[in-house]
């Protein structure tokens, strides 16, 4: 059995799992207009941004690091206490690591190409370069903490980190790990804004996005976050005395929001009418419809409990699933369910709006959908 043992995030929502608690409870968003990032004409971006923090709190000295790597190295190291777990500990090769992104260091990637378009080649710095990779956070953290196990660089879409959290927790079943870190980080920055608003239209003002409305009218809010679970085998868990917070009892990834909902059930051995609550990650995209649907189709026209934190916080690209597992592992064992501030389009499905309220019992499932992939979990506290 795969088991959630701790839980480090840095989000909108707070630098650690009691601040993000506290602020899921609350259902205030936490968007607004950035103060640092601008568009061209001087008007600012509507972004959710993650608070400021001191990465010299989590991390050894560096001469240099990208944000992407800052955020995910943070939230290895929150894990790592949290879990109190060292992974020098562990016999060599029995603690790996599965981190997901979307962009990765696109800020570095962006001035290391600025400097050889406008200085040309001899005067780039040679510093950057290793920070424009996608995989960059990955290798940093497993030099910062002697991860020895297996490596899992993620690198798809927002189903990203859901890719990751599937994979590290296949390793473990296999018996090809004691300890895996996994989860995503995606950070802010302008090539980032540039590009999604290339892609599609982008929130603009105050409003909450309209989750689940067909044509996305106002569109996702631009995020950013950090966030691991550490996952380890129960036996491994209970045998260096560590409570787990969570387990997980079905994963899968699909083409579709229904067939990775089916599939995860299945794996669980749970009944579709046993969940308690879905989590789902709506925000204001075209993908919302679909994840609509699926838990229309999948869980047979109940009105069951439906959260959708990304409505506090935006769009967090391939951090998405690890943020969605983490705070429904929070919501579980805290009892209550976050609100989102506006109600949602979404017709057959019972939204928390306005309040947090308590959950069901039962176990309760995680759904994150893109153009072309879905992820979902199973997750239960009875542990």
């Amino acid at each position: 059995m795969t088991v959630v043992t701790s839980i480090g995030m840095l989000s909108p929502l707070g630098l650690d799992p009691d601040e993000t608690a506290a602020s899921l409870r609350e259902g205030a968003s936490a968007a607004f207009p950035s103060e640092s990032l601008k568009r061209p004409d001087g008007s600012p971006w509507f972004t959710a941004e993650t608070p400021p923090f001191a990465i010299a709190d989590f991390v050894t000295p560096k001469a240099f690091l990208d944000r992407n790597s800052a955020l995910f190295l943070a939230a290895c190291a929150g894990a790592l206490r949290a879990g109190g777990l060292d992974p020098k500990t562990l016999p060599y090769g029995r603690a790996g690591l599965a981190a997901a992104s979307v962009w990765g260091g696109l800020d570095t990637l962006d001035l290391f190409f600025g400097d050889y378009r406008d200085k040309g080649p001899r005067l780039v710095k040679p510093i950057l370069f290793p920070h424009t990779y996608a995989n960059t956070a990955i290798s940093l953290a497993a030099m910062e903490w002697t991860l020895t196990g297996e490596h899992l660089n993620v690198v798809s879409d927002r189903t990203a980190s859901g890719q990751a959290i599937c994979e590290a927790a296949a390793l473990l079943a296999e018996g090809r790990a004691d300890a895996m870190l996994a989860g995503g980080a995606e950070a802010l920055g302008l090539p980032l804004l540039r590009a999604l608003e290339a892609s599609g239209p982008l929130a603009r003002g105050p409003a909450a996005p309209r989750l689940f409305a067909p044509g996305c009218p106002t569109g996702p809010v631009p995020s950013e976050a950090g966030v691991v679970l550490l996952l380890e085998s129960d036996a491994a868990a209970r045998a260096r005395g560590a409570t787990p917070l969570a387990r997980i009892r079905g994963r899968a990834c699909a083409a579709t929001a229904r067939a990775a909902l089916t599939d995860a059930l299945e794996q669980a051995g749970v009944a579709a009418d046993a969940v308690g609550f879905v989590v789902l990650s709506a925000d204001g995209s075209h993908a919302d419809a679909r994840e609509a649907e699926a838990v229309r189709d999948v869980f047979g026209g109940r009105r069951l409990p439906v959260s959708a934190p990304l409505g506090l916080c935006g769009d967090l690209q391939g951090a998405t699933t690890a943020f969605l597992a983490a705070c429904a592992v929070l919501m579980a064992r805290a009892g209550f369910l976050a609100p989102i501030p506006a109600q949602p389009a979404a017709e057959g499905l019972d939204c928390v709006i306005g309040a947090a309220r308590p959950p069901p019992p039962g176990p309760f499932a995680i759904l994150t959908t893109s153009e072309t992939n879905a992820a979902a979990l199973v997750l239960d506290t009875a542990v």
